[in-house]
C-alpha cells in the first residue's frame, strides 16, 4: 500500500486492515488466494481519492458492495443460513466525506455490474412501492383482471382493445441491488410513519428478504428483496429508545462518529495534499473490475454455498461471549436493552464477512469437486472478527439512548435501594427482601414491584446468585456498573485525585448514596 503520512493516519483511530504487504494486480492474477486483499487495497486507494479520514467506513462500504454482488450466495451460521448482504448505517457530522464516498461507491458498483442508485430522500413510496389509483379505476371501469384484455366498442362504430394495467408500482427495493441513502435521518424520528416503514424494512434485510405491505384499497405489495441499504446521515443527540428498539437497526452494521475540529482540519489538509487524478481513479476501478470479472477464476454471481470451518466455531463463540461480558460491565437501562440486540445480531456478520472473503480468495472445499462450496478458514474468520470487534467497540463507546419515563423511575428506585444496602453494609440480600425494598421506595404493590424487579434484571441493574451457604436465591446490584460510574463521576469532579475520591466515599452518607453514585 502507499505509505500514509502521520497526519492522515490520525484521521480515523479505528483499526484499518490493509495487510502486511502491497499486493500487485499481477500477483493477484497469479495467486487467487491474494485476490481478496488486493481488491480491498484497490478499493481503499480508489475511495481515499474522494473521501479523507473515513478509512473504517471505506472498509464497511467494500463489504456492502461485495455483499450486493454476492447476494445469491448463502453462508451457514450457528443456526440456519444467511445471505452475504451487509447493510450499513453511518452517522457522522455533515461535510465529512459521506456524500463523496457514496458517489465513489456508485462508480465502482456500475463498473462491476451491481445495479445501484443514490437516494436523497427516504420515502415509503419510493423505497417500497405505491398504489396508482388511476390505473385501479381504469381496470374497474373496464372490468379488467390481471392478464386480461377487453374489446371496447366506440361510439363511432370502431373498436379498441384495452389491457389490464397493474395498479401496484414496485419501489427501489425491488429494482436495485444496493441503495445509498444520502440523508436517512427520517428513520430515527419517532412517528407512526417511521415505525410502519421500519416494520417493512426489517424482513427485507433478513434472509430470504421479503417486502410485504398493504397499500390503498387493500391492495398488497409483496416481492422478494435482495437489496442492500447503505444509509448515511448527520449526527445529533441521543437516539430515542422507541425508534432504536425497532428490529431494522441491529440488522445493519452501525457506526457513529462525531468529528472534532482537528479531524476536520486533517481532512481538509489531506484533500489538498492529494489532488484528485481522474485518470488514476478510472484505472483503479478498471483493475477492480478486471480482478472480479476477468481473473483466470472469475467471481460468478450464481447461487453457491459457504461454510465456516467447524474448528473455528469456539474462536467465534469466545469472541461473542466477550462482547456480552463487556456490555454487562459498561451499560445498563435502555442502552443495554438496545446494545444486547445489536451484539446478538452482530455475530451474524462474522459469518457474512468471512464468507465474502472465502469467495474472493476462492477457498473451496477440497473434498467436493468443482467450486460449488466454499470454506472460510482461519484467515477469513480472523479478518471478520477484527472488523466486527471494531464495530462493537464503536457501538459500546457511542451508544446513547434517551431513557423513557418508566426507565427513569426504575433508575431512581435502584439508586435508593443501593443507598439502603450501603447503609446496612451489605452487598447482596434475599430476592424477597429486594422486592420489599422496591415496594417501599416506589410505594407500590407487590405485583408492580415484581414487574419492576424483572425489568431491572433485564436492564442489567441487578444480578441473581445462589448463596453458597444456604443455597437460597439472593439479589445484588451489578456492582461493576456502579463502581465504573462512580469512578467516572469522581474523575470528572476531582480530576482523578485519588485521595479526594477516597475521602468522599468514606464519609457517612446515611441512606443517601455518595455523590459518586449520582450521574
Amino acid at each position: 500500500m502507499e505509505e500514509v503520512d502521520n497526519n492522515e493516519s490520525l484521521m480515523d483511530t479505528s483499526e484499518v486492515f490493509i495487510g502486511d504487504e502491497d499486493i500487485t494486480k499481477e500477483e493477484a492474477m497469479a495467486d487467487v488466494s491474494k485476490r481478496g486483499l488486493y481488491l480491498l487495497q484497490n478499493f481503499f486507494r480508489t475511495a481515499r481519492m474522494t473521501s479523507k479520514g473515513n478509512d473504517f467506513m471505506i472498509k464497511l462500504y467494500f463489504h456492502a458492495i461485495m455483499g450486493a454482488y454476492l447476494k445469491e450466495y448463502t453462508v451457514t451460521k450457528v443456526a440456519g443460513v444467511s445471505d452475504l448482504r451487509v447493510p450499513v448505517i453511518w452517522i457522522q457530522n455533515s461535510s465529512s466525506g459521506k456524500s463523496q464516498l457514496n458517489k465513489c461507491a456508485l462508480d465502482i458498483c456500475r463498473k462491476i455490474g451491481v445495479n445501484a442508485i443514490e437516494e436523497t430522500s427516504f420515502t415509503e413510496a419510493g423505497m417500497i412501492g405505491q398504489f396508482d389509483k388511476s390505473k385501479h379505476d381504469f381496470n374497474i371501469k373496464n372490468n379488467l383482471r390481471p392478464g386480461e384484455n377487453q374489446t371496447i366498442n366506440k361510439k363511432d362504430g370502431t373498436t379498441r382493445t384495452v389491457t389490464y394495467s397493474p395498479p401496484v408500482i414496485y419501489g427501489d427495493l425491488y429494482h436495485y441491488d444496493i441503495i445509498f441513502v444520502d440523508e436517512g435521518k427520517i428513520l430515527f424520528q419517532k412517528t407512526r410513519y417511521t415505525e410502519s416503514f421500519l416494520s417493512v424494512l426489517q424482513p427485507a434485510m433478513d434472509y430470504p428478504g421479503k417486502v410485504r405491505k398493504k397499500l390503498a384499497a387493500e391492495e398488497p405489495i409483496e416481492y422478494d428483496c435482495g437489496c442492500t441499504l447503505v444509509v448515511s446521515t448527520t449526527e445529533w443527540g441521543n437516539v430515542g429508545y422507541d425508534v432504536m428498539s425497532q428490529g431494522f437497526f441491529p440488522r445493519c452494521l452501525f457506526y457513529m462518529k462525531n468529528l472534532s475540529i482537528q479531524e476536520y482540519l486533517q481532512n481538509v489538509d489531506g484533500l489538498y495534499r492529494n489532488k484528485f487524478d481522474d485518470y488514476k481513479y478510472r484505472n483503479l476501478m478498471g483493475d477492480f473490475a478486471d480482478m472480479i470479472e476477468r481473473h483466470p477464476i472469475p467471481i460468478t454471481r450464481d447461487r453457491k454455498r459457504i461454510f465456516v470451518d467447524n474448528e473455528l466455531m469456539p474462536l467465534i463463540h469466545e469472541s461473542v461471549r466477550a462482547w456480552f461480558i463487556k456490555l454487562s460491565e459498561r451499560l445498563y437501562g435502555s442502552e443495554i436493552t438496545i446494545a444486547k440486540s445489536f451484539a446478538s445480531r452482530l455475530q451474524i456478520f462474522v459469518f457474512k464477512i468471512a464468507g465474502q472473503m472465502a469467495v474472493l480468495n476462492h477457498k473451496t472445499n477440497p473434498h467436493i469437486p468443482g467450486d460449488a462450496v466454499f470454506i472460510a478458514g482461519r484467515d477469513e474468520v480472523d479478518y471478520a472478527l477484527g472488523l466486527t470487534n471494531s464495530v462493537f467497540d464503536s457501538l459500546l463507546n457511542t451508544m446513547s439512548v434517551e431513557e423513557d419515563s418508566e426507565s427513569s423511575k426504575m433508575y431512581s428506585t435502584i439508586i435508593k435501594v443501593i443507598g439502603i444496602m450501603k447503609k446496612e453494609c451489605v452487598e447482596k440480600i434475599p430476592k424477597s427482601r429486594f422486592i420489599e425494598l422496591i415496594m417501599s421506595t416506589r410505594t407500590c404493590g407487590r405485583t408492580k414491584a415484581v414487574r419492576t424487579y424483572n425489568a431491572m434484571l433485564s436492564a442489567n441493574y441487578l444480578r441473581e446468585e445462589i448463596d453458597p451457604v444456604d443455597k437460597s436465591l439472593v439479589t445484588l446490584p451489578n456492582w461493576s456498573i456502579w463502581i465504573n460510574k462512580d469512578k467516572e463521576k469522581m474523575g470528572g469532579i476531582y480530576n482523578g485525585k485519588e485521595d479526594d475520591m477516597q475521602e468522599t466515599q468514606s464519609g457517612d452518607q446515611g441512606a443517601e448514596l455518595p455523590d459518586g453514585f449520582e450521574m
